[in-house]
């Protein structure tokens, strides 16, 4: 399923504050200034790959953007080191009780939110 994608922000709307490090039980990722990613690791389901438990390494950039459904986030092009593997995925960010979160969304694998490192 392809969601329609919304690079724009509105005037005066403040884009979600997504640079830093991420992670979840089972993955983890990196927002580096200057649209680069920086450690990221996946699971390969995470990315069209096998249900491997195991987590794999990617390379990429991103940029920031909204789902009509989800709000506002980031868009990350991922590439595995061993290239073998590309996507490109939304992460939804949100923010309850002083906690920030990354929810990676069109995937089944690692529905878990990634918290602030």
């Amino acid at each position: 399923m392809v969601l329609p994608l919304s690079v724009s922000c509105a005037a005066g709307e403040q884009p979600p504050p997504v640079v830093g490090a991420w992670k979840s039980s089972v993955a983890s990722i990196e927002f580096l200034d200057g649209r680069r990613l920086g450690e990221v690791s996946l699971l390969p389901a995470m990315c069209r790959g096998d249900a491997s438990p195991t987590a794999v390494k990617f390379t990429g950039s991103w940029r920031r953007g909204k789902l009509d459904d989800a709000g506002p986030g980031a868009v990350a092009e991922l590439v595995s080191v061993a290239g073998d593997l590309k996507c490109e995925r939304f992460f939804q960010y949100g923010s309850r009780d002083g906690q920030d979160w990354l929810q990676m969304t069109g995937v089944d694998a690692g529905q878990e939110a990634f918290v602030r490192k």
